[in-house]
């Protein structure tokens, strides 16, 4: 029998009577809706676990019109991911509903980081099957062309970017339980903008946050922006590699100034 997780309840209309609807999360896309009758329907086909499909097989097997959903079917597909063992992410502490289950107890956004920082602490100078599999060809070609001073520097310089996300997420987390300062949510504000443009200017003023809103009002401010941000960034280390290069040519600066 397929597992099943709570998505939502629906209310709609029906011949002018009020009907009630329960929908749970399938394996894959998949979701079955019980009604307030003891019937059950199992979607089936191109339907996928949206609000829009739900509402729309809803009308089509039940007749109801006029549905309106209660509860997130993006909150209840994260955590149908998560295995009961788990109540939130053992490096930021999300909730399942935050994200979907990455492995290790871990959401993917934290699962991610630190599958590339266990490796990255497996590289050895002068052995390139050290760097595995999440190493893209270009990158591996100019790790090969380093010194062993430049290798250890690229090194450092990629850990180190590793270990400052996994602290930002935890950092996230905390600011959205409504424990930050105007300063958070400014530079909160130049993440987005850097989104929009790498080369925008990274400063927002923090005192006229203060000034026009309280600590619960930038909590929530802070989270929807935290959304929006997740929504927009997929898993990726090119920050990791930037970070790598960017080591490796301080390094040659520091040379040339000796």
């Amino acid at each position: 029998m397929a597992r099943e997780h709570l998505l939502c309840s629906v209310s709609g209309i029906k011949d002018g009577e009020k009907r009630t609807f329960t929908v749970y999360k399938l394996r894959g896309q998949a979701f079955k809706i019980y009604n307030d009758r003891g019937h059950s329907h199992s979607s089936h086909g191109s339907l996928r676990v949206t609000e829009r499909d739900i509402k729309s097989e809803i009308t089509t097997v039940y007749g109801a019109y006029s549905l309106n959903l209660e509860g997130s079917v993006r909150e209840g597909v994260n955590a149908s991911t998560w295995p009961d063992t788990y109540k939130a992410c053992s490096n930021c502490s999300c909730e399942p509903t935050r994200r979907a289950y990455g492995g290790e107890g871990h959401c993917h956004r934290c699962n991610f980081l630190i599958r590339r920082l266990e490796a990255a602490k497996r590289w050895c100078f002068g052995e390139p099957q050290s760097l595995g599999r999440f190493i893209p060809d270009p990158y591996a070609d100019y790790l090969s062309r380093l010194s062993a001073t430049e290798f250890t520097e690229y090194k450092k310089g990629y850990i180190s970017w590793m270990e400052e996300r996994l602290e930002a997420l935890k950092e996230a987390s905390n600011h959205r339980q409504g424990n930050l300062k105007p300063a958070d949510l400014a530079h909160k504000f130049c993440d987005i903008l850097k989104l929009l443009n790498r080369k925008a200017p990274s400063f927002i003023d923090k005192d006229i946050l203060e000034r026009s809103f309280d600590g619960r009002q930038m909590a929530v401010i802070f989270s929807l922006l935290d959304d929006m941000i997740d929504a927009s960034v997929h898993n990726s280390d090119q920050g990791g590699f930037t970070a790598a290069f960017e080591a490796v040519n301080q390094l040659h600066i520091a040379q040339q100034d000796l």
